[in-house]
């Protein structure tokens, strides 16, 4: 039998579908994309998935533009779909065009966006990461054109091209290109992002040549792409549960102790379920349980909004969002 919060997002993945325009361009968060819809059909109902998948195809881009808003999170999320539809056979057409094209948008970033020629794409616009992210970087002093190697960014990319090599495989492709952008990306977090003193990988701040000393959730989510090695996750576990996070009403805020609501700071929906996906790489299950135990309480007590309070708990943002009711299906059902 269903519970409340599981029929809500299965009635608003079914009126996204039933809308004119299920996946709005230039989408409202970054976040926000056919691909993430198309998960919430595979747990809500299953005879959506082609239009979500003929959506996708649309959605990615050719080429690569400086103005999009767009956050690389397409191949890991098509992984993830596939790896939870029943009829994997039926897909295999759709998934010769996206990986396609999924490889010749990140071959694009990566002529257009690696100015240290490392595999790291550059953000020079507070906008590519959404709200509440874009407040964080707009409340930095100077940010006059600032440019900076963001970890949340790199590391949709990194496991996207991940979960490129794993489809490419299996379509029986060549995959030497894709596996060198992976490990070298990977080496190359390691080398300019992660922060041995504190344990957290940092944004880095092209322009200075160094990591700005912020301490924000994104430093914690590289696990989603299995980017530490053991040995780091383990300290950035120790960070989220002994560091500044560990008083939290609801964990985890994008900020930790900021009490705003309309400033900076927030349960961001979409950086919870990234944050529990990689806990659960790493084998933390406890820590991940919480995660999803804090964020499945307040879509149940205050409803499906893709942002929370961090504090008191209501709802900011996305109110009956069929982007968060496809995320909080996932995490349901997992």
């Amino acid at each position: 039998m269903r519970s409340r919060l599981q029929e809500m997002s299965h009635k608003l993945i079914v009126q996204a579908m039933a809308a004119s325009d299920p996946a709005p361009e230039p989408p409202g968060r970054p976040w926000q994309s056919a691909v993430v819809l198309a998960l919430g059909a595979v747990h809500a109902d299953p005879s959506l998935l082609p239009g979500y998948c003929h959506k996708l195809l649309e959605e990615i881009p050719v080429a690569y533009n400086p103005d999009s808003i767009i956050l690389p999170l397409h191949g890991g999320m098509l992984m993830r779909v596939y790896s939870l539809a029943k009829s994997k056979k039926a897909l295999l057409p759709f998934l010769h065009q996206a990986y396609e094209r999924l490889l010749a948008y990140h071959r694009n970033l990566y002529e257009a966006c690696d100015p240290l020629e490392t595999f790291l794409i550059d953000n020079n616009h507070p906008r590519q990461l959404g709200w509440p992210y874009s407040e964080l970087w707009q409340s930095q002093p100077d940010q006059s054109g600032r440019q900076r190697i963001d970890p949340i960014y790199n590391t949709l990319l990194i496991w996207s091209n991940e979960a490129l090599i794993k489809l490419g495989h299996l379509l029986k492709q060549d995959l030497t290109e894709l596996i060198q952008w992976h490990e070298l990306a990977i080496y190359a977090m390691n080398e300019y992002l992660w922060n041995a003193d504190s344990g957290l990988y940092r944004p880095y701040d092209l322009r200075r040549a160094a990591q700005t000393p912020l301490t924000y959730l994104g430093g914690l989510l590289p696990m989603l792409g299995e980017i530490p090695t053991q040995e780091q996750a383990e300290r950035l576990l120790t960070y989220l549960e002994t560091g500044p996070w560990r008083d939290e009403t609801f964990q985890a805020a994008v900020v930790p102790g900021a009490e705003s609501p309309t400033g900076f700071t927030a349960i961001d929906l979409f950086s919870n379920w990234m944050l529990y996906q990689g806990l659960l790489r790493y084998d933390m299950f406890e820590a991940a349980a919480r995660i999803k135990k804090d964020t499945l309480a307040l879509a149940a007590d205050q409803g499906i909004y893709e942002c929370y309070h961090p504090i008191s708990g209501e709802g900011l943002r996305g109110y009956c969002s069929p982007f968060a009711a496809a995320l909080l299906s996932d995490l349901l059902l997992r």
